[in-house]
């Protein structure tokens, strides 16, 4: 009886945070991200982007150098494009931002997920 209970118990706090989550409007990515910064970690190694008022953002990979690009919101999508190329790639984005920490979440086409976590102003 207790292991029930505890197995239900889990499921519904791992349902409860899960649901905190929610896709953002264009609006409220644009207010998340200016003059803020992301970090991540990928199979790669540790990232962290800045998001600047102008739509000027920079992005680094563990001890790699910095790499300008820029990022703009198209609908209720974040958009960003990476010099040299021209392209402009889209995503969707989700959040938790009723925590102390607010998460974030860029999703591709493919439905690859890119979570970062969001920390107040540059931290370049």
């Amino acid at each position: 009886m207790r292991t029930s209970l505890f197995v239900l118990m889990s499921f519904l706090l791992a349902a409860t945070a899960a649901a905190a989550e929610r896709k953002l409007s264009g609006p409220e990515i644009e207010t998340v991200l200016t003059g803020n910064t992301v970090v991540g970690d990928s199979d790669k190694g540790q990232w962290k982007q800045f998001f600047g008022k102008g739509g000027d953002t920079l992005y680094v990979r563990g001890s790699e150098p910095p790499s300008p690009g820029a990022w703009k919101i198209k609908g209720d999508d974040y958009c960003s494009q990476w010099p040299p190329s021209l392209n402009w790639s889209c995503y969707a984005v989700s959040a938790d931002l009723e925590v102390a920490q607010p998460t974030i979440t860029w999703v591709g086409e493919s439905g690859t997920k890119f979570p970062g976590i969001v920390r107040k102003g540059n931290d370049f």
